[in-house]
């Protein structure tokens, strides 16, 4: 009788072993969108005029993402929508925000060819530590290695506030070609500060637990 209650307890044991390791692996498991813009929450909402001169430096895997300006500010990427005319910019679905939508002056130029998005393209990455990462679409900071030299190719929501005077103490992002794909995307995170010089601080590996394409 105590050798099968000892049996019994064992397998429990083993079950809620099992229960816990496979709902560890759904949690980590990272969600790829292919997003699309929603008109349905912007449907009173008047367009700006704006210029989309040219396709996305930010989403450059996709054939309906532009980079357009708004007076001086340019957003990036920008999407078409069934208007021809009409794109949504400024657009953050990590946040559950629709964007704006902008009419450009001028007819959109023609879309280049994209055969097949790069597996590992991401305009919007959202990391397991809550940060939300995207690319930089001008320069790039660049980090100097012994033996290579790496660009931080996104920025994160966790960065500091740059100081006029002081520089920049405490920023973060991805660097360049650091993400992997997989059940669970994976990238190099770096931490480092931008003053007279970049000093790294930190660089750690970060699960992605949602991707935006």
């Amino acid at each position: 009788m105590q050798n099968k209650k000892r049996f019994f307890h064992t397998l429990l044991l083993c079950t809620a072993v099992f229960l816990t390791c496979q709902a560890g692996v759904a949690a980590t498991k990272t969600s790829v969108v292919v997003y699309k813009p929603s008109l349905t929450s912007l449907a009173t909402a008047k367009p700006q005029a704006g210029d989309c001169w040219t396709n996305s430096i930010a989403a450059s895997s996709r054939a309906d993402a532009w980079r357009c300006m708004i007076d001086n500010t340019i957003y990036d990427p920008c999407f078409s929508t069934a208007k021809p005319d009409i794109v949504v910019c400024d657009a953050d679905p990590a946040n559950n925000k629709p964007g704006i939508l902008v009419k450009s002056k001028t007819p959109l130029v023609k879309p280049k060819s994209v055969e097949k998005p790069a597996l590992a393209s991401a305009w919007m990455l959202k990391l397991a530590d809550g940060s939300v990462c995207t690319p930089f679409t001008g320069t790039m900071p660049i980090i100097p290695e012994k033996d290579n030299v790496k660009a931080v190719q996104y920025g994160c929501s966790d960065s500091k506030q740059c100081d006029s005077k002081l520089g920049c103490e405490n920023l973060t992002g991805l660097l360049a070609d650091s993400i992997k794909p997989g059940a669970t995307w994976m990238a190099k995170k770096i931490y480092y500060s931008s003053g007279k010089a970049i000093k790294i601080l930190k660089i750690q590996d970060v699960k992605i637990i949602k991707v935006w394409q």
